[in-house]
């Protein structure tokens, strides 16, 4: 048995661009296709114990006309963590707008699930530093202070993701 694919080119078209001519797309298979049969393995193209003799392997399917249909691709993207045991969480969130720049007593959140307890937490650009979480789901960032590392306080939309930063070093760094 065989199975055999077409890739064909989504820049494909259905008719000949020179002759108008309607393009059309099928199979042919004809036993010269195929290899020779021979008894030796390091020349024998079919595996042994099996083997063709050529007879009644022509085969030809219908042509079809080939059918323009339209390449759209829509991808929804919702960032995700994964715990030690493997499982797949939703990233937190902020459950409000944070319009102040300065330090702020709480940031609630969906969830402080993959937070470590204290440090440091990225919100679109800005990264801040938290004394404690209020655990759960809903859960909340403790005492913030703003603009850490570098970065500038900024306010921040409802439903912006919270997530630890990543910082990077050189092997000169350790």
């Amino acid at each position: 048995m065989y199975l055999l694919t077409l890739d064909i080119n989504k820049t494909a078209l259905p008719t000949d661009p020179d002759t108008g001519v309607t393009r059309t797309l099928g199979l042919r298979i004809r036993p010269e296709s195929f290899p020779p049969n021979v008894n030796n393995d390091d020349d024998n193209a079919i595996s042994v114990p099996n083997q063709l003799d050529g007879s009644g392997a022509s085969f030809a399917t219908v042509m079809h006309n080939i059918v323009p249909k339209p390449q759209v691709l829509t991808v929804s993207a919702e960032p995700v963590f994964s715990d030690n045991a493997g499982n797949i969480h939703e990233a937190p969130r902020l459950t409000v707008p944070v319009t102040t720049l300065g330090a702020d007593t709480a940031w609630p959140v969906t969830s402080t699930l993959g937070l470590p307890d204290s440090g440091y937490a990225q919100v679109d650009n800005e990264i801040v530093s938290y004394d404690s979480l209020l655990g759960g789901s809903p859960g909340a960032l403790i005492n913030i202070s703003r603009g850490q590392l570098g970065s500038a306080a900024v306010v921040h939309s409802s439903g912006a993701l919270v997530g630890v930063p990543v910082f990077g070093w050189t092997v000169d760094d350790l």
